[in-house]
């Protein structure tokens, strides 16, 4: 069975310092 493809939307305006830990942050829910 494949594995579905997703999207996953960060909203950020001005917030750049946190976008890498909301990325970890989606990975992590992830696994």
């Amino acid at each position: 069975m494949a594995l579905p493809h997703i999207s996953i939307v960060l909203p950020t305006y001005n917030d750049a310092v946190y976008l890498p830990g909301a990325i970890e942050s989606v990975l992590e829910q992830s696994e």
